[in-house]
Protein backbone atom coordinates (compact mmCIF):
# COMPACT_ATOMS: atom_id res chain seq x y z
CA UNK A 1 0.00 0.00 0.00
CA UNK A 2 2.72 2.35 0.78
CA UNK A 3 4.72 1.57 -2.01
CA UNK A 4 1.20 2.47 -4.19
CA UNK A 5 0.91 5.33 -2.33
CA UNK A 6 4.85 6.71 -3.14
CA UNK A 7 4.73 5.82 -6.65
CA UNK A 8 1.04 7.63 -7.31
CA UNK A 9 2.43 11.06 -5.47
CA UNK A 10 6.00 10.94 -7.77
CA UNK A 11 3.98 10.41 -10.69
CA UNK A 12 1.79 13.84 -9.85
CA UNK A 13 4.79 15.13 -9.44
CA UNK A 14 6.31 14.72 -12.47
CA UNK A 15 3.47 15.21 -14.51
CA UNK A 16 3.15 18.88 -12.41
CA UNK A 17 6.80 19.26 -13.21
CA UNK A 18 6.13 18.45 -16.92
CA UNK A 19 3.42 20.65 -17.27
CA UNK A 20 5.07 23.84 -15.59
CA UNK A 21 7.39 23.65 -17.84
CA UNK A 22 5.87 23.52 -20.94
CA UNK A 23 3.85 26.25 -19.63
CA UNK A 24 7.31 28.30 -18.96
CA UNK A 25 8.22 27.58 -22.80
CA UNK A 26 5.52 28.64 -23.82
CA UNK A 27 5.51 31.84 -22.62
CA UNK A 28 7.54 34.85 -23.66
CA UNK A 29 8.66 37.83 -22.43
CA UNK A 30 8.64 40.66 -25.20
CA UNK A 31 11.35 43.66 -25.01
CA UNK A 32 11.32 46.59 -26.71
CA UNK A 33 14.46 47.23 -28.50
CA UNK A 34 15.04 51.08 -27.69
CA UNK A 35 13.86 51.40 -24.39
CA UNK A 36 15.04 47.78 -22.99
CA UNK A 37 11.61 47.66 -21.08
CA UNK A 38 9.44 44.51 -20.97
CA UNK A 39 5.53 44.55 -22.22
CA UNK A 40 4.00 44.52 -18.67
CA UNK A 41 0.41 44.73 -17.41
CA UNK A 42 -1.86 44.96 -14.51
CA UNK A 43 -5.09 43.06 -13.02
CA UNK A 44 -6.97 46.42 -14.41
CA UNK A 45 -5.88 45.66 -17.75
CA UNK A 46 -3.56 48.69 -18.19
CA UNK A 47 -0.84 47.62 -20.82
CA UNK A 48 2.65 49.70 -20.69
CA UNK A 49 6.47 48.64 -20.24
CA UNK A 50 8.71 48.52 -17.19
CA UNK A 51 12.39 47.47 -16.43
CA UNK A 52 12.21 43.57 -16.85
CA UNK A 53 11.75 41.96 -13.62
CA UNK A 54 10.83 37.86 -14.67
CA UNK A 55 7.32 38.80 -13.23
CA UNK A 56 4.35 36.36 -14.77
CA UNK A 57 2.84 40.12 -15.66
CA UNK A 58 5.65 40.22 -18.40
CA UNK A 59 4.53 36.99 -19.41
CA UNK A 60 2.50 36.85 -22.64
CA UNK A 61 1.35 33.24 -24.19
CA UNK A 62 1.30 33.33 -27.83
CA UNK A 63 -2.47 31.27 -28.72
CA UNK A 64 -2.85 31.28 -32.49
CA UNK A 65 -2.52 35.13 -33.21
CA UNK A 66 -3.59 36.26 -29.32
CA UNK A 67 -1.15 37.45 -26.91
CA UNK A 68 -2.46 36.20 -23.49
CA UNK A 69 -0.72 37.55 -20.06
CA UNK A 70 0.17 34.59 -17.94
CA UNK A 71 -0.84 36.45 -14.69
CA UNK A 72 -3.76 37.64 -15.99
CA UNK A 73 -5.56 35.69 -18.57
CA UNK A 74 -6.30 38.78 -20.87
CA UNK A 75 -5.71 39.03 -24.20
CA UNK A 76 -3.35 42.34 -25.46
CA UNK A 77 -6.10 44.33 -27.21
CA UNK A 78 -6.78 47.32 -29.23
CA UNK A 79 -8.95 49.74 -30.86
CA UNK A 80 -8.95 52.09 -33.60
CA UNK A 81 -7.49 55.23 -32.08
CA UNK A 82 -4.61 53.10 -31.62
CA UNK A 83 -5.05 52.49 -27.19
CA UNK A 84 -3.27 49.20 -26.07
CA UNK A 85 -4.99 47.47 -23.08
CA UNK A 86 -5.84 43.66 -21.88
CA UNK A 87 -8.76 42.52 -21.94
CA UNK A 88 -10.81 39.50 -21.45
CA UNK A 89 -9.94 37.40 -24.71
CA UNK A 90 -13.22 37.69 -27.13
CA UNK A 91 -11.89 36.03 -30.59
CA UNK A 92 -11.81 39.58 -32.33
CA UNK A 93 -9.60 40.57 -34.55
CA UNK A 94 -8.58 43.50 -32.66
CA UNK A 95 -6.87 41.36 -30.28
CA UNK A 96 -5.25 39.13 -32.70
CA UNK A 97 -1.09 40.49 -33.56
CA UNK A 98 0.69 39.12 -35.95
CA UNK A 99 4.66 39.04 -36.35
CA UNK A 100 6.58 40.67 -39.25
CA UNK A 101 9.84 40.69 -38.40
CA UNK A 102 10.00 41.85 -34.97
CA UNK A 103 7.10 44.25 -35.04
CA UNK A 104 3.47 43.16 -33.50
CA UNK A 105 0.93 44.30 -35.90
CA UNK A 106 -2.89 44.31 -35.15
CA UNK A 107 -4.37 42.30 -37.51
CA UNK A 108 -7.57 44.66 -37.39
CA UNK A 109 -5.77 47.91 -37.28
CA UNK A 110 -2.54 47.39 -39.33
CA UNK A 111 -1.03 49.58 -36.73
CA UNK A 112 2.40 48.62 -34.99
CA UNK A 113 2.71 48.10 -30.92
CA UNK A 114 4.68 51.15 -30.20
CA UNK A 115 6.45 52.18 -27.44
CA UNK A 116 8.07 55.32 -25.95
CA UNK A 117 10.94 55.99 -23.27
CA UNK A 118 8.20 56.99 -20.56
CA UNK A 119 6.59 53.32 -20.56
CA UNK A 120 3.58 54.16 -22.52
CA UNK A 121 2.13 51.39 -25.15
CA UNK A 122 0.25 52.19 -27.50
CA UNK A 123 -0.80 51.03 -31.45
CA UNK A 124 0.60 53.51 -34.46
CA UNK A 125 1.13 53.11 -37.96
CA UNK A 126 4.34 50.93 -39.21
CA UNK A 127 7.11 53.14 -39.28
CA UNK A 128 10.30 51.43 -39.43
CA UNK A 129 11.53 52.60 -36.09
CA UNK A 130 12.82 50.90 -33.18
CA UNK A 131 10.32 51.55 -30.35
CA UNK A 132 8.15 49.63 -32.54
CA UNK A 133 10.61 46.69 -32.56
CA UNK A 134 10.33 43.23 -30.33
CA UNK A 135 12.54 40.84 -29.10
CA UNK A 136 11.41 37.97 -27.20
CA UNK A 137 13.42 36.22 -24.69
CA UNK A 138 14.16 33.22 -27.74
CA UNK A 139 15.32 36.42 -29.89
CA UNK A 140 18.85 38.00 -29.71
CA UNK A 141 17.88 41.67 -28.38
CA UNK A 142 19.90 43.54 -31.00
CA UNK A 143 18.57 46.52 -32.39
CA UNK A 144 17.86 47.17 -35.78
CA UNK A 145 18.75 49.73 -38.02
CA UNK A 146 16.73 52.83 -38.57
CA UNK A 147 16.19 54.05 -42.30
CA UNK A 148 17.21 57.73 -42.25
CA UNK A 149 13.62 58.95 -42.74
CA UNK A 150 11.02 56.96 -42.68
CA UNK A 151 7.66 59.10 -41.56
CA UNK A 152 5.80 61.53 -43.58
CA UNK A 153 5.57 65.07 -42.08
CA UNK A 154 1.67 64.23 -41.01
CA UNK A 155 2.88 61.31 -38.82
CA UNK A 156 5.64 63.16 -37.47
CA UNK A 157 2.76 65.99 -35.93
CA UNK A 158 0.93 62.75 -35.07
CA UNK A 159 3.56 62.15 -33.16
CA UNK A 160 4.33 65.41 -31.59
CA UNK A 161 0.41 65.35 -30.59
CA UNK A 162 0.84 62.24 -28.83
CA UNK A 163 3.07 64.10 -26.80
CA UNK A 164 6.48 62.28 -27.65
CA UNK A 165 9.74 63.84 -27.23
CA UNK A 166 12.35 65.75 -30.63
CA UNK A 167 14.03 62.90 -29.65
CA UNK A 168 11.41 60.12 -29.67
CA UNK A 169 10.65 60.85 -32.56
CA UNK A 170 13.87 60.74 -34.05
CA UNK A 171 14.46 57.46 -32.78
CA UNK A 172 11.26 56.07 -33.97
CA UNK A 173 11.27 58.01 -37.52
CA UNK A 174 14.85 58.78 -38.01
CA UNK A 175 17.06 62.27 -36.88
CA UNK A 176 16.36 63.86 -40.56
CA UNK A 177 12.36 63.47 -39.93
CA UNK A 178 11.80 66.74 -37.45
CA UNK A 179 13.00 68.53 -39.96
CA UNK A 180 9.97 69.62 -41.77
CA UNK A 181 10.51 70.10 -45.80
CA UNK A 182 10.41 73.72 -47.15
CA UNK A 183 7.17 74.47 -48.81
Amino acid sequence: MRRLLVTIISGVLVASVAAAQRHAAASKTYVNVSTGFCLDSNAEGAVYTLGCNGGNYQNWERQDKRLVNVSTGKCLDSNAEGKVYALGCNGGNYQNWERQDKRLVNVSTGKCLDSNAEGKVYALGCNGGNYQNWTSNEEPATPVATPPSTCTVDQILKLKDAGLTQEQIEAACGTSATKPPRL
